[in-house]
């Protein structure tokens, strides 16, 4: 029997759609749909379960930090008073913390190969990459002809 491709051995995983997994028992109910819509495809495994409860908290708090900070937002964060230098504060701070969660839902969709860039196998990017053209660019050249 020939020995079958590393192509098709990642298709073969995915070729059998399982059951969806269940939610744990702590999510709350916008945890818990989130869970459902990400795990309804039924290709995540059992051992991505404590990804994917990482996933859908950090998805639930990013959510409720844009809600606090589009609150934040309609006041006005330019005076010089007392509550205006602390609104401001507030403001950055979860613009921060905004920044940090978003970083942490693209870390954690890489890692379940969520993200549309994971989908391309590492041998497919090595060849586009020697096909791109190497030297300088025409945009960086310092003397003109002219």
């Amino acid at each position: 029997m020939p020995r079958s491709s590393a192509a098709a051995a990642e298709m073969h995983e995915h070729a059998v759609a399982g059951e969806p997994m269940a939610p744990p028992a702590g999510l709350s109910a916008e945890e818990a749909r989130d869970w459902a819509v990400l795990a309804d495809a039924g290709r995540l495994g059992c051992d991505q379960a404590p990804l994917l409860t990482q996933l859908v908290r950090a998805m639930a708090r990013s959510r409720r930090i844009a809600v606090e900070l589009a609150a934040l937002g309609e006041r006005s964060l330019a005076g010089s008073t007392k509550a205006g230098r602390e609104a401001r504060a507030a403001y950055l701070q979860l613009a921060a913390a905004s920044r940090e969660e978003a970083k942490l839902v693209a870390v954690l969709c890489v890692k379940m190969r969520l993200a549309k860039q994971t989908k391309t196998r590492l041998i497919t990017a090595e060849r586009e990459h020697e096909r791109t053209p190497t030297g300088p660019r025409p945009w960086d050249a310092t003397e003109r002809s002219n």
